[in-house]
C-alpha cells in the first residue's frame, strides 16, 4: 500500500506528463551531435539510432521509480504554533516530494527555454517555448518553488529545503547550458531532458537532506 502512490506517480509521468524525459536524456547524452554546418543536422534530435542504447534507456526509465520508492514517510504536521490551522495545506510526508518533484520537472523546461536559443532545425514547439523563455520568468517561477520546497521538505529544517532548491537550480542550469552548447541550440529533447534532470536532482537532494536530518 505504501508503494502504490510512488508507482502511480511514476506511471503517470511515464505515460502522460513526462513521457519525453527518459528518451530525451538518452538521446542527449548518448548521441554525439554532428558538427557539420555548425551543429546538428536537421531532425537529429529525433534520430531512431538515439534509442539504440536499451540499457541506458531502461536505467533512465527505472531510476525515477527507485527514487520514488525510497521516499520516507515522516510525521505530517505543520511545524510550530500554526499547525492546527495549516495542516490542510501540509500533506503527508510521503506525498510532499510526490507533489514537488513533477513541478520541479516542469520548471526544468522553463529554465532550459530561458537559456540560449532554439536550434535552427528545432521543432516548432521548441521554438515557441524558447521565444517565451527568459531569465526573469525562470527566476519568477523559481521563487515560489523555493518557498514551497522549504516548507514541504523536512519538518523544522527549512534551511535544508533552501539548499535543495538551490542545488536543483545549479545542477539544472549547468546541464542546460552544457547540452545546449553541445547540441547547437535548444530542441524538444534538450528541454525535456532538462526537466528530467531537474526532477531527478530534486529527488536525490531530498533523500540526501532527509537522511542528513535524521542521522545528525
Amino acid at each position: 500500500v505504501r508503494l502504490l502512490p510512488a508507482v502511480t506517480v511514476w506511471l503517470a509521468g511515464l505515460l502522460l506528463f513526462d513521457r519525453l524525459g527518459a528518451p530525451a536524456i538518452v538521446r542527449c547524452v548518448a548521441v554525439r551531435a554532428r558538427r557539420g554546418n555548425g551543429g546538428l543536422d536537421g531532425g537529429e534530435s529525433r534520430l531512431p539510432g538515439a534509442l539504440g542504447s536499451p540499457p541506458l534507456l531502461i536505467a533512465a526509465t527505472i531510476l525515477p521509480l527507485l527514487l520514488w520508492m525510497a521516499i520516507p514517510n515522516p510525521t505530517s504536521t505543520w511545524p510550530g504554533m500554526w499547525g492546527r490551522y495549516m495542516n490542510f495545506a501540509y500533506p503527508r510526508g510521503l506525498f510532499r516530494p510526490l507533489i514537488l518533484a513533477p513541478v520541479w520537472g516542469l520548471w526544468g523546461w522553463v529554465a532550459a527555454a530561458g537559456v540560449g536559443r532554439a536550434h535552427p532545425d528545432a521543432e516548432p514547439a521548441a521554438r515557441v517555448l524558447c521565444a517565451a523563455g527568459t531569465v526573469q520568468r525562470t527566476l519568477g517561477w523559481f521563487v515560489p518553488l523555493l518557498v514551497l520546497t522549504m516548507v514541504y521538505s523536512t519538518r523544522r529544517h527549512w534551511t535544508f529545503g533552501c539548499l535543495i532548491a538551490l542545488s536543483v537550480l545549479a545542477v539544472t542550469h549547468v546541464y542546460t547550458v552544457a547540452i545546449a552548447r553541445r547540441r547547437g541550440g535548444q530542441t524538444l529533447d534538450t528541454l525535456a531532458s532538462s526537466g528530467w534532470v531537474a526532477e531527478m536532482s530534486f529527488l536525490i537532494c531530498y533523500l540526501v537532506a532527509f537522511a542528513r536530518v535524521h542521522t545528525a
